[in-house]
C-alpha cells in the first residue's frame, strides 16, 4: 500500500510580523490627527452635558418649590422634598462622574499634543504609543478604581467615595448644588410646627419603646 506523505506545516511569512511592517510617519501622524479630534469632541460634548444637568437639576428645584406651596399636608411635603433632593444629589454624582471621564480625556489629549511636539522637532519616540488608544485608557483607570477599591474595607469605600466627590466636586460647582437642595427645603418651613410636633411625638414613641423593651428584659432576669 502506498503511503500518503504528510505535507510539511505550513510557515508564516516574516513579512506578516508586526516587527517586519514598515513604520509610516504619516499614517502614525494621521491616526494621532483622528484621535485627538475625537477626545476634543468628547470633550466639548461632557461640557454640554453638564450644562444640560444643571437646567435639569434646577427644574427639579423648581418642581419642589411648585409642588410645596400647592400640598397642605407635611409628611407629602416631606416626603416629596427628600426624594427630589435625592435626585438633585444624583445630578450632582452623574456631573462629577463626567468630570473624571472629561479629565481622563484630557490627559489623553495632553499625552497626543506632547506626541506632536516630540515629532515636530524630530525627537526619537521609543517606543511608540499605541494609536488609538481611547477604550484602553478608560478600562485601564476603571480596572485600577475597582482593584484600589476591593482591597479596601466597605467603610473605606465609603470614605473613599464621599472624600473624591467633595474633592472633585468644587469643580461640579458644589456651592450650585448645595443651594439648590437648601431650596428644595424651603417648602417645609411653611409646615415647620406641624413637622416639629410630629418629630417630637415619634421622640417620645421611641423612648417609650425603648424604657418598655428594658424593663421586659430586667423583669425576665
Amino acid at each position: 500500500m502506498d503511503t500518503v506523505p504528510i505535507p510539511p506545516r505550513p510557515t508564516r511569512p516574516e513579512s506578516s510580523t508586526a516587527e517586519s511592517l514598515p513604520f509610516d510617519p504619516a499614517d502614525y501622524r494621521k491616526r494621532l490627527s483622528e484621535e485627538y479630534k475625537i477626545l476634543q469632541d468628547k470633550i466639548d460634548k461632557i461640557g454640554a452635558f453638564r450644562f444640560t444637568i444643571k437646567g435639569w437639576a434646577i427644574a427639579i428645584v423648581g418642581a419642589v418649590l411648585a409642588a410645596g406651596s400647592a400640598v397642605n399636608g407635611p409628611v407629602t411635603t416631606v416626603v416629596i422634598t427628600f426624594a427630589l433632593a435625592g435626585m438633585v444629589v444624583f445630578f450632582f454624582e452623574l456631573e462629577v462622574e463626567q468630570l473624571v471621564l472629561s479629565r481622563l480625556y484630557g490627559a489623553r489629549a495632553k499625552a497626543l499634543e506632547k506626541l506632536f511636539t516630540s515629532i515636530d522637532r524630530g525627537q526619537r519616540i521609543d517606543p511608540l504609543p499605541p494609536v488609538p488608544y481611547i477604550a484602553h485608557a478608560i478600562v485601564k483607570a476603571s480596572y485600577q478604581r475597582e482593584i484600589a477599591s476591593a482591597n479596601r474595607l466597605r467603610i473605606d469605600r465609603w470614605r473613599t467615595r464621599l472624600k473624591d466627590l467633595w474633592r472633585i466636586g468644587r469643580f461640579a460647582h458644589r456651592p450650585f448644588y448645595i443651594v439648590l437642595i437648601f431650596l428644595t427645603f424651603l417648602p417645609t418651613l411653611r409646615h415647620g410646627d406641624e413637622i416639629c410636633k410630629g418629630i417630637s411625638r415619634a421622640n417620645q414613641w421611641v423612648q417609650s419603646s425603648v424604657r418598655g423593651v428594658i424593663s421586659q428584659f430586667q423583669g425576665a432576669k
